[in-house]
């Protein structure tokens, strides 16, 4: 991915990195984070690919544009009743080692002892396709709107088609990207 953005980078071009994820503890730790841990690997690309040594990426913008409680609200998409992680323990239990961390306790305090998971825009595709198009269209001017809408249009219905699970994707990562190709 860093390659990718230091190409485009050094060819004048304004990078976005856009993140949807779920709508749990982590989901929106992830997207405070992701800047971070690119930080945490960007000395070893340089290492790796010298040729982007003044590779900048405090000039990539990073934006998280969903699962928010709005827009889980208004397509009333399904909660689920428990914040149970991916390793099988539920941060909503007093003895869990993050239970007590604040933004663990922030999240209660908001939204509850519940979450979305990505696999919930499944149910709603035409809402899940039109959320990727208007972030991405945020970004373009209103030239390039109209002509890419078309592209756009099939680029976006690609990455929340259900068959591929793309939003929701849980495989490594080249199989989610052969699948939002």
């Amino acid at each position: 991915m860093l390659r990718r953005l230091a190409r485009w980078r050094a060819r004048g071009k304004r990078c976005i990195l856009l993140y949807c994820g779920d709508h749990d503890v982590h989901g929106l730790r992830i997207s405070t984070a992701l800047r971070s841990n690119l930080e945490g690997v960007l000395l070893a690309f340089r290492r790796a690919y010298p040729e982007w040594e003044d590779f900048d990426l405090d000039a990539v913008r990073i934006e998280r544009f969903g699962l928010n409680a709005d827009f889980i609200k208004v397509n009333r998409l399904s909660w689920t009743n428990n914040l149970i992680t991916g390793g099988g323990k539920d941060l909503a239990d007093p003895e869990h080692t993050l239970h007590w961390n604040r933004d663990v306790q922030d999240y209660i305090k908001r939204f509850g002892e519940r979450k979305v998971e990505g696999d919930a825009l499944m149910t709603r595709p035409q809402a899940g396709r039109e959320l990727c198009e208007a972030a991405i269209l945020s970004y373009l001017d209103e030239d390039a709107s109209r002509g890419s809408i078309g592209q756009l249009g099939a680029s976006a219905s690609r990455c929340v088609r259900p068959s591929t699970g793309c939003l929701a994707s849980k495989g490594t990562p080249n199989e989610h990207r052969a699948h939002c190709r």
